[in-house]
């Protein structure tokens, strides 16, 4: 029992199906229960999660929230999101959940041609790959990050233009490095980055020189960076804004480089003992500066913006590890990405609280979990491997739609339709390459700016 089964419940007809795969094909096979429905349908369940979490299923934190036995929460959209809808319908717009993504990139190919190896695997290119990019949060431009190169692009209607620059990467040494992790800063007029190879640095990049203008350490150079991410949601659009938050697999701080050489902030930080082992493996932020924590473990932890103490709430995913998370501007619904799904999970409590200023305990409303059709798993050869799905967001505005990758396929869910409880509604577009990331474009719902 495994997540490359894709397993599919059919509540009418009161049966499972799932993908097969051989050495040459993939198949999908169905089985009718009958009376045994409800009884199999938990205990595979609990199967499943033992054989992801590796630990008996009476050891599971919440064993409800996993069965998807929470509280039921409200699919109803909210009132104002649908007179928007409908006013789009009167004024001859369409409806959001009915509008086609309008990809940036051109090159596509037919959906349902054959899916190749190199389309499916990760192919070591060297400098030619594309590796990381950086979508413009003030302008309407993107960077794109090759090992030790970064171009620059311009990014307006449907057209990504080359600005004919290319820089090489280096420290304030002159020595080029690869970033394993880059950043929008500043309102776009810095890019800051990660060198796995000095896990206690953070690079300052000034986008206008191309090049890099300062370096950052923490403490002593003791606690090592694993990700980046802006104080807030907000906060990459402010060019006033020398804040930001790091993280590793024990815990996170906040960094502030006007303090110079050590730019942690010693009063906002929090670490876990060495006993509990959280293994942190990524973070987003609020528009309010909560922040929610992914793990290796599967676990999704909410904190609140003091960054000082324990989480208030703890999700326990379904023991596959999260390999990136997103967050809503209001905090009322987490994104995890797993390598085969999206989980989807509200947050809200009565009295327009959420968890992460106030423990959820059992009062956790069910999860959503979002998952490719089988065709479509077919057609990529029961091979699915998500990118880090992201929400769109722009400044004053809602999320409205939902970008994830895997192989040449960007996939994009209209949140409105998810949370109607719709999880299998989704548009699918095809790139000519592996997708390596893909993130909206700036200030757009229906744009995907996509790196291959």
């Amino acid at each position: 029992v495994c997540n490359e089964m894709f397993l599919h419940w059919n509540d009418p007809q009161r049966s499972v199906i799932w993908v097969a795969r051989t050495a040459s094909s993939a198949m999908t096979l169905s089985l009718v229960l009958g009376d045994h429905y409800t009884e199999f349908h938990e205990e595979l369940a609990k199967r499943l999660w033992e054989t992801n979490a590796m630990r008996p299923f009476d050891k599971a934190e919440d064993p409800s929230w996993v069965l998807g036995e929470g509280r039921p929460f409200d699919l109803e959209v909210d009132e104002e999101e649908e007179e928007e809808d409908e006013r789009r319908r009167s004024s001859g717009g369409r409806r959001r959940s009915d509008r086609r993504l309008s990809f940036i990139t051109t090159d596509q190919t037919q959906e349902d041609a054959p899916v190749s190896a190199d389309e499916l695997e990760d192919v070591d290119q060297g400098e030619d790959a594309n590796k990381l990019l950086a979508v413009g949060r003030s302008h309407p431009r993107s960077f794109l990050v090759r090992g030790s190169l970064m171009d620059v692009y311009s990014v307006n209607d449907d057209e990504v233009r080359y600005l004919n620059a290319t820089t090489r990467i280096k420290d304030m040494s002159d020595t080029p490095f690869s970033p394993c992790r880059v950043m929008s800063h500043q309102g776009d007029e810095r890019l800051l980055m990660l060198n796995a190879e000095k896990p206690n640095n953070v690079y300052s990049l000034d986008v206008e020189r191309g090049k890099v203008v300062e370096e950052w350490h923490t403490d002593q150079y003791k606690t090592p960076i694993r990700e980046i991410i802006p104080e807030s949601k907000e906060a990459p659009y402010a060019a006033s804004t020398s804040t930001f938050v790091g993280m590793n697999n024990m815990g996170f701080f906040l960094m502030d480089p006007r303090q110079g050489g050590n730019c942690m902030v010693e009063d906002r930080k929090f670490t876990y003992g060495a006993r509990t082992k959280p293994e942190l493996s990524c973070v987003a932020t609020t528009g309010d500066g909560h922040l929610v924590a992914g793990s290796a473990k599967g676990e999704i932890r909410l904190f609140d913006s003091s960054l000082k103490h324990r989480a208030k709430t703890q999700l326990p995913g379904f023991g596959d590890p999260i390999i990136g998370v997103d967050v809503t501007h209001d905090g009322r619904w987490v994104l995890a990405t797993t390598a085969t799904y999206l989980i989807l999970a509200s947050t809200e409590l009565p009295g327009h609280k959420t968890g992460f200023t106030t423990p959820m305990g059992k009062n956790k409303p069910r999860p959503l979990r979002l998952e490719l059709r089988h065709e479509h798993v077919i057609l990529l050869g029961g091979r699915v491997n998500f990118t880090p799905a992201r929400f769109n967001y722009a400044p004053g505005g809602n999320e409205t739609s939902i970008v994830t990758a895997t192989g040449p396929f960007v996939v994009t869910w209209d949140f409105a339709t998810v949370r109607k409880g719709n999880l299998l509604e989704y548009d699918l577009k095809r790139e000519t390459a592996r997708v390596v990331a893909g993130e909206f474009a700036f200030g757009e719902d229906t744009k995907v700016v996509v790196a291959t």
